[in-house]
């Protein structure tokens, strides 16, 4: 249908997609849909799970996207009267639709405010300097500063902290060069 192949287009343009319970269900159900209409698999995206960090980093009482909102002090889901709106959408009925697109547009916005607060501490967030070739931190800035070293089993990096967001990133470069160095085997 028209609808998948826009959604199909859009994985297959993005370096990241970010959604909560993006891994358990809306990748999987957007894949079933893809092949149900004869879609290829788009080209692969770094999947970013709001739902998995909130469970991976925090411990919060719900970890359910409207629950996250009202938390962080960010916003809430608009209430949707239940399964009757998902049958008026179903039988074409315009009213219906038009509350699902403000719905779904309002679980957006609330999501780039979740994604916003979350990200920081993320851990494992895909590198946005890497799409870009310089040096940034996961929130896009610039201003790093030098904070100390962090060290592996192995090597020793200079550790930063952004100056806008406060996360935590480091080189990809080990400091200590052209010296030998020996690693547990």
């Amino acid at each position: 249908s028209r609808i998948m192949e826009q959604l199909w287009n859009l994985f297959d343009e993005a370096d990241i997609v970010i959604a909560h319970n993006a891994v358990k269900f809306d990748c999987r159900k957007a894949n079933t849909r893809f092949i149900a209409n004869g879609l290829k698999l788009p080209s692969p995206v770094k999947v970013v799970d709001t739902l998995k960090m909130a469970r991976r980093d925090f411990a919060f009482t719900s970890n359910r996207l409207g629950d996250l909102g009202v938390f962080l002090g960010v916003g809430k889901k608009l209430k949707t009267g239940g399964f009757d709106l998902w049958k008026g959408c179903m039988s074409g009925h315009k009213p219906s639709w038009d509350k699902m697109v403000k719905y779904c547009k309002g679980d957006v916005r609330l999501l780039e405010k979740v994604y916003l607060k979350l990200r920081p501490f993320s851990r494992n967030h895909p590198n946005s300097g890497v799409y870009e070739g310089e040096m940034k931190c996961i929130c896009g800035s610039t201003r790093l500063q030098k904070r100390g070293f962090a060290v592996t089993n192995a090597q020793r990096y200079q550790r930063y902290q952004c100056q806008s967001c406060g996360s935590w990133c480091r080189d990809k470069i080990a400091t200590i060069k052209g010296r030998r160095l020996t690693a547990n085997v």
